[in-house]
């Protein structure tokens, strides 16, 4: 009884403490998706490698080289599961605790099935309070917090097009790149969310499924504008003023504070539908055509690196563009019905 209390506190104070980190450092929310690699874990590492070590391999290890084998042997494995992709690198760091659980507890080999049974019912308690608290009692949405974290890359987003560093300035140049470094995790932590999405299950399963679906789409225009929009950034702070001409600099700044407020608006409006579940039809503005409009009537010539820049803020344009049409032409969580299947007909012409 002691050692099954000693397991399962251990198993308990541990696991927590790692998913407390996970979710601290990657976000991950409470989804089946950890579940399934934590039993899965447990089983490969506990009662596979652990309790099998125990009956086939123990009773044939009679010196310290035999053990650092199998040590050595099952560490491997455990490392490269925990190194490869995130849908199964949680499972390794669980195998590498179940079968340290059992095998490393005291400074000898242990032969005891006894004691093994009550830690890996120890570790078995630990998993199966973990998905009690987290899953049942103060359950978080993966769907949900997929789309806060991309609602907060949104106003990020709007932070960094709409700041203005000067190239004297050593704090507001290190506060970008913090800000960039910011953006470029958040795109992490939301494509974690959407490989846990589809393990959620209920009544909304649907319109998460279809909100992560649109949230991919809207992830890949964001990161190529985060993208093209270094060179921009990288003019605007560190460019001579006296190559830049008043119209490029006023042109481009109407743009990218045009951006700053797309982004925002389409901030707000993920999070009312976020709220509400429901999608409100808005009228977009376009930037590309505001950006042209201000082109129209300046007889202005700009420098061959200006006109390489212009090209990139209509490219740039024409992203938040598409990304504002469709956020207000689309409900977030709105279901398409099915298309219709379309049988072709082969005519037959008689001869």
């Amino acid at each position: 009884m002691l050692h099954l209390l000693y397991g399962a506190g251990l198993a308990r104070a541990i696991d927590l403490g790692d998913d407390v980190c996970a979710d601290c450092g990657e976000l991950d929310g409470s989804s089946r998706q950890k579940q399934i690699l934590r039993v899965a874990g447990f089983l490969l590492g506990g009662v596979v490698a652990g309790m099998g070590a125990q009956i086939f391999v123990l009773p044939y290890i009679d010196s310290i080289t035999g053990f650092t084998v199998l040590f050595a042997s099952m560490t491997g494995v455990a490392a490269w599961l925990a190194t490869s992709s995130t849908r199964l690198s949680y499972a390794g760091l669980q195998f590498a605790f179940a079968f340290y659980i059992v095998h490393l507890s005291e400074f000898t080999i242990q032969t005891s099935l006894t004691v093994a049974r009550d830690r890996v019912l120890g570790v078995f308690l630990g998993i199966t309070m973990m998905w009690l608290v987290f899953e049942r009692l103060f359950p978080r949405s993966a769907a949900d917090e997929m789309v806060r974290i991309f609602i907060v890359n949104l106003r990020l987003l709007g932070d960094l097009v709409s700041c203005s560093p000067g190239a004297d300035d050593p704090a507001s140049i290190v506060a970008v790149r913090k800000l960039r470094q910011d953006i470029y995790r958040h795109f992490g932590e939301v494509n974690a969310q959407m490989d846990a999405v589809p393990f959620e299950t209920g009544s909304v399963r649907e319109g998460d499924m279809a909100a992560r679906d649109r949230i991919r789409r809207w992830q890949a225009s964001l990161r190529s504008f985060y993208v093209l929009e270094l060179p921009l950034l990288q003019f605007r702070v560190f460019g001579d003023l006296e190559s830049k001409t008043r119209t490029f600099a006023g042109l481009e700044n109407e743009v990218r504070l045009g951006c700053a407020r797309i982004f925002n608006a389409v901030a707000d409006d993920l999070q009312e539908q976020m709220t509400s579940r429901e999608h409100k039809p808005s009228t977009p503005v376009e930037v590309l055509e505001h950006l042209e409009a201000g082109m129209r009537g300046r007889n202005v010539e700009f420098s061959e690196r200006e006109q390489a820049l212009m090209r990139l803020t209509r490219t740039i344009s024409q992203i938040v563009d598409r990304l504002q049409h469709e956020v207000s032409t689309e409900g977030l969580y709105e279901v398409r019905p099915p298309e219709p299947a379309v049988t072709a007909l082969v005519g037959t012409e008689s001869v």
